[in-house]
C-alpha cells in the first residue's frame, strides 16, 4: 500500500534567482517494491525516515536507510529502491547547481536524528507546512532558510569526509570542470581523453569509480538536470532550453528527457510549476 502526498512549490522571481530551487515535499508511506528500476534521478532529496528500513542500491554500494535517520541523496547518480517492510518518510526534493557540481557528493549522507533533533523538527515542520500553499514572500523566504539550515550539517559532513578532494585539483577534477563548463555545447570524449593523456577506457573507469557514472551518462544526466531547473524557474521555450542544454535536435532532447524523468518536458513543467 502506498500513500504519498506532495506539494509543488512555485517560488517567486526573487527566490528563483537563488541557487537552491525547492521542487516538492511530502510524506511517503510504502510497503511494496518501488516500480522504478536502476536509474538516475534529477533532484537532490532530503529524507527523514520515521518508520521502517529500506535500501538504496548505488553503482558501487548498497546503503541502508533506517528509522530515525536523516539522509541527503544526490541527484544524477543512478540508484534503485529496495523495500522490505512498510516505511514512512518525510521528503523534500530540490535542485541546486552548486551541490550538483561537487563531484564527490556521489553517495547518500546520513545524520542521526537523536544527534540533530532540530534538523528532524525542521524537516517535519517544512513538510507539514507545505500542505498549505504560502501566501506571502515572508513565508517563501522562511522555507528557503529552513532548507539551508537542514543542509548545513550535511555540507559540514561532506567537507569533513572529502575536504582534501574538494581542494585537490587532480586530473579528474579538471575533466569534471571541462565537462561542467561545456554542458551547453559539444563535448567530444575522444578529444577529452587525448587532452588529458588518458586512454578512453582508463578515463571512463576512473571517472565512474569516483562519480558513479561513466562520462557519457553523467553528461546526459547533468544536461537533463539543468533542463529540469530551467523548466521550473524560467519562461524559456522548450527549443531554447534544449539548445541551452547542448541539444540541437529537439526530438533527441524530448527522448532523453523522458528517458530520465518519465515525463515529457511539457508534462514536467505543468506538474512542478502548476501552470
Amino acid at each position: 500500500m502506498e500513500n504519498i502526498k506532495s506539494v509543488t512549490f512555485k517560488p517567486d522571481k526573487l527566490l528563483r534567482s537563488l541557487d537552491l530551487i525547492p521542487i516538492c515535499s511530502g510524506i511517503g508511506i510504502r510497503a511494496r517494491p518501488w516500480p522504478f528500476g536502476f536509474e538516475p534521478h534529477p533532484f537532490i532529496r532530503v529524507y527523514y525516515l520515521e518508520k521502517g528500513c529500506f535500501d538504496l542500491m548505488f553503482p558501487q554500494k548498497i546503503y541502508q536507510l533506517c528509522s530515525g535517520g536523516i539522509y541527503l541523496i544526490p541527484s544524477s547518480i543512478p540508484f534503485q529502491y529496495i523495500f522490505k517492510e512498510e516505511c514512512k518518510h518525510f521528503f523534500i526534493h530540490f535542485s541546486s547547481h552548486s551541490l550538483d557540481h561537487i563531484g564527490i557528493f556521489n553517495h547518500p549522507l546520513e545524520l542521526a536524528s537523536e544527534d540533530c533533533p532540530e534538523i528532524r523538527e525542521l524537516i517535519i515542520d517544512f513538510v507539514k507546512n507545505s500542505f498549505v500553499r504560502p501566501e506571502s514572500l515572508r513565508e517563501n523566504i522562511k522555507r528557503r532558510i529552513q532548507i539551508h539550515h537542514i543542509l548545513l550539517p550535511f555540507l559540514e559532513q561532506l567537507n569533513d569526509l572529502h575536504g582534501d578532494k574538494l581542494e585537490r585539483k587532480d586530473t579528474l577534477y579538471q575533466i569534471m570542470n571541462d565537462i561542467e563548463q561545456n554542458l551547453n555545447g559539444v563535448i567530444e570524449l575522444d578529444k577529452l581523453h587525448k587532452k588529458f593523456a588518458m586512454r578512453r577506457s582508463e578515463l571512463s573507469a576512473k571517472f565512474r569509480l569516483r562519480y558513479g557514472l561513466p562520462p557519457k551518462q553523467y553528461i546526459c544526466m547533468r544536461r537533463i538536470s539543468n533542463a529540469c531547473s530551467m523548466l521550473i524557474r524560467s519562461q524559456m521555450t522548450l527549443q531554447e532550453i534544449a539548445l541551452s542544454c547542448g541539444y540541437e535536435d529537439l526530438f533527441l532532447f524530448f527522448r532523453m528527457f523522458k528517458k530520465y524523468t518519465k515525463m515529457t518536458p511539457t508534462q514536467f513543467r505543468e506538474h512542478y510549476r502548476q501552470i
